[in-house]
């Protein structure tokens, strides 16, 4: 069993020079941070380094979370840009549907509007049957 050294009343035999003892006194710790901590409590100096890395570790976070905020908004901006582009082209497919569709029913109108000339002042009897099937179109299509 070992002696218990707060009871031990002898002096201890090994002595250490003056420098020692003052530095175990009061000495400086200096942190990876760049910040000197001057303290003559071993306990308040263990706090501190505790109390440092908290912040560096809460520092560590935020930096985390802004870079992932950032790569949301990264990607979040993709997202807005792709959909964007598939937005237009879209429009531009619709666009071209409702233009050739536009231009089909011009041409119709125009073809019905010739016949509609060539035949107004005919009989319906005197018309052929080309004419009659072609006046009958016309009219399905509500242009005659």
């Amino acid at each position: 069993m070992g002696v218990d050294p707060t009871t031990f009343s002898e002096r201890p035999r090994w002595d250490p020079p003056w420098s020692v003892r003052c530095a175990a006194k009061y000495f400086t710790v200096q942190l990876a941070s760049g910040k000197s901590i001057e303290q003559t409590d071993r306990d308040a100096v263990l706090q501190k380094s505790e109390e440092i890395a908290k912040e560096a570790k809460r520092t560590a976070d935020r930096e985390a979370v802004q870079e992932q905020a950032e790569r949301f908004r990264s990607e979040e901006e993709k997202r807005i840009a792709a959909k964007k582009v598939s937005d237009a082209k879209e429009a531009i497919e619709e666009y071209l549907r409702n233009k050739a569709e536009a231009d089909h029913q011009a041409k119709l109108k125009a073809t019905c509007v010739v016949i509609r000339k060539a035949t107004i002042d005919r009989k319906v009897s005197d018309l052929t049957v080309r004419e009659t099937q072609q006046v009958k179109a016309c009219q399905a299509l509500g242009i005659y």
